[in-house]
């Protein structure tokens, strides 16, 4: 009976046991998932798909799903640029201008001259204007040593003047056929730039993760001295990510343009603090030394859907800037708290 009883006790110990290390092992899982933005921002996308398929019977529709799919893409290839910058330490405050600007000044070329250029060279310029201002910052910020918020903040404001004094503050319709035809031609039902930006992230996510050149931007960001004595070329590499930051946003300008078959002089307005906000959410730190080309997405995707969420309840359009601001506090805040417990444990 005695041997019975404790075999009996025995068994339950073990099952006791058992079920103590499951639940370890699932609470170590779930930290892990959670740990991982990427992944976070995966369920909590799914989430908001979830309850806005309930609440609207327009959102799982391919109409809408394109139409939101369009809007991030835009978004997100500017974004893709701003991440690297941020890795690093810098950001650029220039890419809604220069979206606008370098779209303008396309539209202008071919519009509004004596013999307009064809579609093609008016596009070179455009993404040549976006490259040498991607230069102007870089040298500026990096060999000179001026703030890159301050520098580039003014060039924001001094880039969308530009485009105004260009364009005469008036929108540029009736643009050649050939332009408008890159990105309103459907392939598959979707529209050119979603397949930008799968090319843009499949590409630029495999690299930074992967390749040397991405580990030596992480490197820049977490420790810039020592990138140097390591003999990173520091200055060229963040030079490189400027000009990167403005060709990306000159594209982006120029595919919005052909999209609506307008340049308009509003066009990329907020842009940056947009992309800022999309990268910073998808995991980008302020402070660099953090980030991924998927988080940016995922961020890009996450506000979007909010955005996209707010026009199918039927919000009112102004509330969006505030979404949008209240998000990228949020998230800076849990960021600067999270560095200040890094460097306190240390």
């Amino acid at each position: 009976m005695k041997d019975s009883n404790r075999s009996e006790s025995d068994i339950e110990v073990v099952k006791q046991l058992n079920l103590k290390i499951k639940r370890k092992k699932i609470a170590q899982i779930f930290k892990k998932v959670v740990g991982i933005r990427e992944l976070a921002l995966v369920l909590f996308i799914i989430v908001i798909g979830i309850i806005l398929s309930i609440l609207s019977p327009y959102f799982l529709t391919f109409s809408n799903i394109n139409t939101l799919l369009l809007g991030v893409s835009l978004n997100a290839i500017v974004a893709f640029g701003m991440t690297l910058l941020l890795i690093a330490g810098y950001f650029d405050l220039t890419v809604g201008s220069v979206s606008g600007l370098a779209a303008g000044v396309t539209a202008v070329l071919m519009t509004k001259l004596d013999n307009p250029i064809p579609v093609w060279l008016a596009i070179l310029i455009g993404l040549l204007i976006g490259l040498v201002i991607g230069i102007i910052n870089g040298f500026a910020i990096v060999k000179m040593g001026l703030n890159s918020f301050i520098f580039t903040f003014g060039g924001l404001v001094f880039f969308r003047s530009v485009l105004f004094i260009i364009t005469k503050g008036s929108s540029i319709a009736r643009l050649p056929a050939s332009f408008n035809s890159i990105c309103q031609t459907k392939y598959l039902g979707i529209q050119l730039p979603v397949y930008v930006m799968i090319v843009f992230l499949i590409v630029g996510d495999i690299l930074v993760r992967k390749s040397v050149w991405g580990k030596k931007i992480f490197y820049i960001g977490l420790n810039y001295k020592s990138a140097k004595l390591a003999g990173i070329r520091v200055e060229n590499y963040l030079i490189a990510l400027f000009i990167l930051s403005g060709v990306l946003a000159a594209f982006s300008g120029m595919l919005l343009t052909s999209r609506i078959g307008t340049a308009t002089v509003s066009a990329g307005t907020g842009l940056e603090f947009e992309v800022i906000t999309a990268a910073v959410v998808g995991g980008a730190s302020l402070f660099g030394g953090k980030g991924s080309i998927l988080g940016s997405f995922l961020g890009a995707m996450l506000m979007g859907l909010v955005l996209n969420s707010m026009a199918l309840l039927d919000i009112n359009i102004y509330w969006q800037n505030i979404v949008v601001g209240i998000v990228l506090i949020m998230f800076v805040a849990i960021d600067a708290i999270y560095e200040k417990r890094k460097i306190f444990i240390s």
